[in-house]
């Protein structure tokens, strides 16, 4: 029998467990059905989450925008994953990502997207890209959800984007969206086609800002020093890091608190600096200064060292 070549064989669509039908699916909808349009084959989302009528709405929404949506009334945790496709979160906490990531099979790839809110810093937007082989990645991923679910208070996402919110967080809002989006579409057609991801695999975006790639070091019984930070980040990166990138440094301790660093590999030398420049004979100067003022020149060196501390007294909220 001859072949005219005219009968392409057509592709099933890529399947994609989708945990969470909030927020992020509903601002995802656009791009899942230009995805759709797009791929060779179309896609085809599979919205899982436990509140009644949610997964659906979700999953009826994409029909009418011409994508093979289905839903399942449950909790993405709760519910068996192959890990044959991507594994899509877009929930309101991080204790449903940790679960998934314990759980899910080892060779599983995701995309994971995570609003914080927390005091005194712009809104947060954690992204996530793993590949196959991205193990030691989503080891760190793991350590970071299990501290951080630890600080997360609960019934948290009225303060994050809703009435309890604050005006600067609530600004800053669209811009996280854009970000993820843009996190989206860029990864995921990659996952289809099966090539290399574009992204680091952790990174944030602080307010809607260009996203930063995230180191997760180990827990340690008490905090770093900026000397230890930087060896931490020799042994815990995952990827080749630029000079000149900009970084976040993610420290857990063994007493359930983490703590939330900037830095910079500098242009110039490759070193590491971190909560900005260190100005040289800070420590005499310290010394040198007297009661009120060495105390205030103390705390710009912390402050210029230190992002953020969170713990169950100082915790964060979190939505999707």
């Amino acid at each position: 029998m001859s072949n005219n070549g005219d009968n392409k064989i057509k592709r099933r669509p890529f399947e994609i467990p989708m945990g969470g039908a909030g927020n992020a699916a509903r601002s995802f909808g656009p791009s899942v059905a230009s995805l759709n349009r797009r791929l060779d084959g179309g896609i085809a989302p599979k919205y899982i989450d436990p509140a009644l009528g949610k997964a659906q709405s979700q999953a009826l929404a994409d029909r009418e925008m011409g994508v093979p949506a289905s839903y399942i009334e449950a909790r993405i945790e709760d519910t068996p994953l192959d890990g044959s496709g991507p594994i899509v979160l877009h929930v309101d906490r991080p204790e449903p990502i940790l679960a998934v990531l314990e759980r899910a099979p080892p060779r599983a790839e995701f995309l994971a997207y995570l609003v914080i809110a927390s005091a005194g810093l712009p809104l947060l937007g954690l992204m996530v890209a793993l590949g196959k082989h991205d193990l030691r990645s989503r080891e760190g991923l793991t350590q970071f959800m299990r501290s951080l679910a630890q600080v997360t208070a609960r019934s948290g996402s009225e303060r994050v984007l809703g009435d309890r919110a604050s005006l600067a967080h609530r600004g800053q809002e669209a811009g996280v969206r854009r970000e993820f989006i843009a996190h989206f579409e860029r990864n995921l057609p990659r996952f289809a086609g099966g090539l290399e991801l574009e992204d680091a695999p952790i990174t944030l975006t602080r307010g809607g800002m260009a996203a930063e790639a995230v180191i997760v070091l180990s827990p340690a019984g008490v905090w770093r020093t900026p000397s230890e930070l930087e060896r931490g980040l020799a042994d815990h990166a995952t990827v080749p890091l630029l000079r000149g990138s900009n970084l976040v440094l993610i420290e857990p301790n063994t007493a359930g608190a983490l703590r939330i660093h900037s830095a910079r590999l500098r242009l110039s030398d490759g070193a590491l600096s971190v909560g900005g420049a260190v100005l040289p004979g800070q420590r005499g100067l310290m010394a040198a200064l007297p009661g009120a003022a060495g105390r205030a020149t103390e705390a710009l060196a912390r402050s210029m060292t230190l992002t953020a501390e969170w713990s169950r007294f100082n915790g964060v909220a979190t939505s999707d």
